[in-house]
C-alpha cells in the first residue's frame, strides 16, 4: 500500500488486517516509485491518486510490466492515453479505467433487472448531478 498521508497509510493497513483476520500484513510505502520499485510483491497496481497524476503513475506501472486498475479520469490528453495504450499493448498488459461505485452489487442487479426485462422495455433513461 502507498500513501503519501502516513494517517491514510495506517488506516488502510488496519483495514487490511482487520479483513484478513490479521493474517496478512501490507507493506507500505510513502512513495509510490519505491512501491514499483519492488515489483516482486506486486501483480497489479490500482491507482488512485490525484487525479493529474494517474497517467503518470500508470505509465510507471506499466513500464514495470504490472496491471493497471485506475480510477477516473484515466489521463488528461489523447496523447497520453495513447501512451498507456501503447504500454500495455507492448507488454500484454491488462488495464482498466474505474468508475468507484458502478462496480457494486446495486449497480449489476439493477443492469440485470434492465436486462431481464423486470421494468418492461427501457425507452428513455435521464440521468444528473446534484452537484
Amino acid at each position: 500500500m502507498c500513501d503519501v498521508d502516513r494517517r491514510h497509510l495506517g488506516q488502510g493497513a488496519e483495514v487490511v488486517a482487520q479483513r484478513t483476520d490479521g493474517s496478512r500484513t501490507p507493506l507500505l510505502f510513502k512513495d509510490y516509485r519505491r512501491m514499483l520499485d519492488c515489483p516482486e510483491v506486486l501483480d497489479a497496481v490500482v491507482v488512485s491518486t490525484a487525479d493529474h497524476t494517474h497517467a503518470s503513475v500508470a505509465a510507471a506501472a506499466l513500464r514495470r510490466g504490472l496491471h493497471v486498475y485506475c480510477e477516473k479520469p484515466l489521463a488528461h490528453s489523447p496523447g497520453e492515453i495513447r501512451l498507456l495504450q501503447g504500454l500495455a499493448r507492448e507488454k500484454g498488459l491488462v488495464t482498466q479505467m474505474g468508475t468507484q461505485i458502478h462496480a457494486g452489487d446495486n449497480y449489476r442487479r439493477v443492469v440485470e433487472l434492465i436486462r431481464s426485462a423486470a421494468i418492461g422495455e427501457v425507452q428513455y433513461a435521464q440521468v444528473w448531478v446534484s452537484k
